[in-house]
């Protein structure tokens, strides 16, 4: 918590903003990887 000054307020909601840009970002790319191991040949099971 130190770039905080020990305000875990600021420390969450800018924590909340972050992961809420890792999941979008993960979701973004989530075809591109499907795409890749299509051509790699690799098969996974559904579900």
């Amino acid at each position: 918590m130190a770039p905080h000054q020990g305000n875990l307020f600021r420390a969450l909601l800018i924590g909340v903003v972050i992961m809420g840009l890792i999941l979008f970002i993960g979701t973004d790319l989530a075809p591109l990887f499907r795409e890749s191991r299509k051509m790699a040949g690799l098969s996974f099971p559904e579900g």
